[in-house]
């Protein structure tokens, strides 16, 4: 999906400012690193609850943490992995905003992918990396 079709579907939900912060693969799009088909968010307890009540779907992820999904989006009221546990509002107050939506910046992106370790994030530490070196002389 296109950054624009990206930042009409997360305006499309209406969550109140500072409730949420795009994570993911979203900041990767934002930065033309890559592209991403689905949307991550982590957002605040009570905006999970009341999308919980509004009729999204609770799973267990794969990590045993409950998410809720509704189509293309995937939302979490934290974001822990391994030993990485950002806060919601240190997120937010390092969030590169883009047309008033809030992603989170690409250092702690990197910090999450590298706790993670999926072999998908491999590819996408890379691809970051290579993005902080642009123009750079970097290892």
């Amino acid at each position: 999906m296109s950054l624009s079709e990206f930042i009409q579907k997360i305006k499309k939900l209406s969550l109140p400012e500072n409730s949420y912060v795009v994570f993911g693969s979203g900041p990767l799009l934002l930065r033309g690193i890559r592209g991403c088909d689905d949307i991550d968010l982590l957002v605040s307890e009570e905006i999970y609850e009341k999308l919980k009540l509004g009729g999204w779907a609770e799973k267990t992820h794969c990590t045993e943490k409950n998410v809720l999904v509704n189509g293309i989006y995937e939302v979490g009221k934290d974001w822990v992995f391994g030993n990485y546990n950002p806060a919601l509002g240190k997120l937010l107050a390092t969030a590169d905003r883009f047309e008033g939506v809030p992603f989170a910046n690409l250092e702690e992106v990197l910090k999450w992918k590298t706790a993670y370790g999926r072999k998908k994030d491999h590819k996408d530490i890379m691809l970051i990396r290579k993005y902080f070196c642009k123009g750079k002389n970097c290892l």
